[in-house]
């Protein structure tokens, strides 16, 4: 009987450990899942970007051939009358127009279907974002985002003041000492309050 308890107590700890196991494995298996979805998006959201710059540069190369044929037939018709136009440029003309929006056509094609395999990534990871957290990834994201605008902003203002400084230099309204100090002076400095305050 004695030996039946043991064996009993002994299959029950053995059970436990391998339940704790295979929840540790499960959670792996999660993460590394997580970090695959995160992965693949960054991906789709790269080749977006990539795919967009393609269609901007087909749409302004479209708009540079179309004012070149334009120009061409312009020049040919100063050069000859009306009758003797060259019809053959007018078909490559409308020949290299179809080619060139078809194109134009299927990178935007191109350009949703990623945006859609994209979207539906971002869907099953939200699905699952409450065994991973995403969240603190998003809000770390949008912290770092934010202060890079911070910094752009403030480069910004500095430069404005700086073309400020120079253009009161040059109509000789700047005072020489400000303007030897200006460089070393960012927007933000105006509003540091000295140690004196303080201590007051």
């Amino acid at each position: 009987m004695r030996t039946d308890i043991v064996k009993e107590a002994f299959d029950g700890h053995h059970n436990g450990r391998v339940k704790n196991n295979f929840q540790s494995q499960c959670l792996s298996d999660i993460v590394v899942e997580k970090k695959a979805l995160v992965g693949i998006i960054i991906e789709k959201e790269d080749s977006i970007a990539k795919l967009e710059k393609v269609v901007e540069k087909l749409g302004m190369f479209l708009a540079q051939k179309r004012q070149q044929k334009v120009d061409d037939m312009c020049t040919i018709f100063q050069k000859s009358n009306l009758e003797k136009l060259n019809y053959d440029i007018v078909a490559d003309l409308e020949t290299d127009v179809a080619r060139l929006q078809h194109d134009l056509i299927s990178k935007m094609a191109a350009t949703e279907e990623a945006r859609a395999d994209a979207s539906e990534l971002r869907k099953n990871l939200r699905e699952k974002k409450g065994e991973v957290r995403i969240r603190d990834l998003e809000r770390k994201i949008g912290v770092l985002e934010t202060k890079e605008i911070e910094e752009k902003n403030k480069k910004i203002r500095f430069e404005e003041e700086e073309m400020r400084q120079s253009v009161r230099i040059e109509e000789g309204d700047a005072d020489i000492g400000d303007t030897l100090m200006a460089p070393y002076v960012t927007p933000d400095e105006s509003s540091i309050v000295p140690d004196e305050c303080c201590r007051d």
